[in-house]
């Protein structure tokens, strides 16, 4: 953080600040936070939560299923949808389905709008795994994917799918 104001100080280091910087500052202290928040990059301290947060923002480019006794590499190519279960997510591959941490709504962040849809509150599809639409009633309706699962699309996110098949 940088201010003019120290009555922020504490708040900024509540939330994890790396450094304080308070107006004026000279062009050594800038660089000393600078190596400091390096360092924590390079993982040369115990804290890494500058490290996590900036992973947590990088497009996905596969996903790593921890099970007991090994760890799973899957690419996204891999994917066929993404199953919301509260704090976890079960991503499909085929008949088997993967446990991970994390949200659908963070998940979807990381993801290539073009490969991936939101087509309900609780999915994501990979559009390449789309056969085909089956409408229903009240304007809503099913994405059938290539191994026959058929998921509901809500109203909400049924242009979403449609402008994403289109690509």
């Amino acid at each position: 953080f940088t201010t003019a104001f120290d009555q922020y100080a504490l708040r900024a280091f509540e939330v994890h600040a790396i450094d304080y910087l308070l107006k004026p500052f000279d062009e050594e202290r800038l660089y000393a936070s600078l190596d400091r928040a390096a360092a924590m990059l390079r993982g040369a301290r115990r804290d890494r939560n500058v490290r996590e947060y900036l992973e947590q923002l990088a497009p996905l480019e596969r996903f790593v299923v921890r099970t007991p006794g090994r760890i799973v590499f899957l690419s996204l190519a891999e994917v066929d949808w993404l199953e919301a279960a509260e704090n976890y997510v079960y991503v499909h591959t085929g008949r088997e389905r993967h446990l991970i941490r994390g949200t659908l709504k963070s998940i979807e962040a990381r993801l290539d709008a073009k490969r991936f849809a939101r087509i309900h509150r609780s999915a994501i599809v990979n559009v390449e795994r789309i056969r085909e639409l089956a409408p229903r009633a009240h304007g809503d309706c099913d994405v059938v994917l290539r191994d026959g699962t058929r998921l509901g699309v809500s109203r909400t996110f049924a242009a979403r799918v449609r402008r994403a098949l289109r690509h």
